[in-house]
């Protein structure tokens, strides 16, 4: 094999050519992009994002996993050497949309009135 040549031969060799201000100017139109294929297959809806772009991602920070074996927050049951206790019982909700707190004075005059459109 031939030796490799060295970074300043190649900068000599490359100001030798002048780029392309030297070139000879052709009278033909500029060669055109080439024509827009279509490919097969089902178009993609959205672009494909880049990995450090973070959609639809949310932060597990500030969450504690609870154990299924002793119900204590900071670890999990496979790391869990606590005895076993019954799941603690939570107080149920009741079902529907939660009512806006009124104030005494509303309820003092209209409390023996049934409210108008609810039935």
């Amino acid at each position: 094999m031939g030796e490799v040549p060295s970074v300043t031969t190649i900068r000599r060799n490359w100001t030798r050519l002048g780029g392309s201000s030297i070139w000879v100017k052709s009278a033909n139109p500029p060669p055109l992009p080439p024509k827009k294929r279509i490919m097969p297959g089902r178009p993609s809806k959205n672009r494909i994002k880049h990995v450090t772009e973070r959609v639809n991602q949310v932060s597990r920070v500030g969450r504690y996993m609870t154990c299924l074996n002793c119900w204590e927050k900071g670890h999990n049951k496979a790391r869990c050497h606590n005895l076993t206790r019954p799941k603690p019982q939570q107080e149920k909700r009741k079902p529907g949309r939660k009512m806006k707190q009124a104030s005494n004075q509303h309820l003092s005059h209209h409390s023996a009135d049934p409210p108008i459109g609810r039935f």
